[in-house]
């Protein structure tokens, strides 16, 4: 699959401590709702001018590409600690070297998602986005009580009965990581589908237990859950450099015949 991003799903990141409740820590919308500013209900219900989508749509063109590029440089500094870490015998400066790495390329990456939700806010009025956070709250779905934290216990999570944690994204544990994901039987597709979807990804690579968040294809998200578990590949996601099951937020927008794939980090 090639890895582009939808890069709506990035603005999301750990703000900077001095924006205080400024922006929230979670950006509203865009892990649940997609390309939220495309979405004509949403637009009706925020009372979005044109103006103010034709400023999101360019804040998000204006910083795609670093965006990406910053993703791609996370994902790599991150693979290679992983490597690093997996070895037969770890060498502690080289694995603190590496840190500093991923740190590095995770705070460029977190600077651009904060402009960009920074550019995203200063469009909309304090009203719209009070609307938006609530919007979002809405379409979310807590999934506490159908995952376990870092001390609880295991719980049954997949088809063949095997007892393993499942694991929320945040802190030390990382989240799985998209490789390839199928395109939908074009007879389905329309001009843009956006589906967001939550699932359990196995040390094995498989994703289970797939739920639909929000879809704009009742056909194409149908078939997203029956293909999840044989089609997609993952990265699994890591709790301290060893591979865990993990619930995850993953986003997938089909249009021109490609898939653009956004996920929690």
């Amino acid at each position: 699959m090639e890895q582009r991003l939808k890069i709506a799903i990035l603005i999301f990141s750990i703000f900077p401590a001095m924006m205080g409740n400024a922006l929230p820590a979670v950006a509203p919308g865009v892990d649940t709702l997609g390309a939220w500013w495309k979405d004509s209900e949403i637009v009706r219900d925020l009372v979005l001018t044109k103006d103010q989508i034709q400023q999101i749509e360019q804040a998000f063109l204006d910083r795609r590409q670093a965006l990406n590029d910053s993703l791609e440089e996370l994902n790599r500094q991150e693979s290679v600690l992983q490597a690093l870490v997996e070895s037969g015998r770890p060498d502690e400066r080289s694995v603190a070297s590496q840190v500093d790495r991923v740190v590095s390329a995770r705070g460029r990456l977190e600077k651009e998602n904060t402009m960009l939700v920074f550019a995203v806010r200063r469009a909309i009025s304090a009203e719209q986005w009070a609307r938006l956070q609530e919007l979002q709250r809405n379409a979310s779905h807590p999934a506490a009580a159908t995952i376990t934290t870092v001390d609880a216990a295991p719980q049954k999570t997949n088809s063949r009965n095997v007892e393993e944690p499942v694991y929320a994204v945040g802190g030390a544990v990382f989240a799985p990581v998209p490789l390839r994901s199928p395109l939908p039987p074009s007879e389905m597709r329309s001009g843009e589908d956006v589906i967001v979807f939550q699932a359990v990804v196995g040390k094995d690579r498989v994703a289970r237990n797939a739920r639909i968040l929000r879809s704009t294809n009742k056909a194409v998200s149908d078939w997203l859950i029956k293909s999840i578990g044989k089609q997609w590949d993952f990265r699994p996601g890591t709790l301290q450099g060893r591979y865990v099951s993990v619930l995850t937020t993953i986003g997938i927008t089909f249009h021109n015949g490609k898939a653009d794939v956004w996920w929690d980090r």
